[in-house]
């Protein structure tokens, strides 16, 4: 009779371990999709941050602003140059007679 309460407690003591493996592997689980979303919001973020620099320039631009976007542009380009996701490619228009216009397309280094 001694044996087999022994080999009861010794069951319930496996079958709590199991369970509490179980628990750990949930909350695990459960941790690890929220630094997940918490990772993609924080990539969102930072493009919403690269982006910034340049929206500012959106639409039809003076001499002066399009001076200035294109000097955003080397400034970005010569710091990240190692990333080449990150360079900027540009297409430069700009009217030789009315109604014409020649592209210059060129990567800023």
């Amino acid at each position: 009779m001694e044996n087999a309460s022994k080999a009861l407690l010794i069951a319930g003591a496996i079958l709590i371990v199991i369970l509490l493996i179980a628990v750990g592997m949930l909350v695990y689980s459960q941790s690890r999709g929220a630094i997940d979303t918490g990772v993609a919001q924080m990539s969102s973020a930072e493009i919403n941050m690269f982006n910034a620099q340049f929206t500012k320039f959106e639409g039809k631009q003076t001499k002066a602003t399009a001076k200035m976007l294109l000097e955003t542009i080397v400034d970005n380009n010569s710091t990240n140059k190692n990333s080449p996701e990150r360079t900027v490619r540009t297409r430069v228009l700009y009217r030789t007679e009315p109604g014409r216009f020649t592209a210059v397309g060129r990567r800023f280094k």
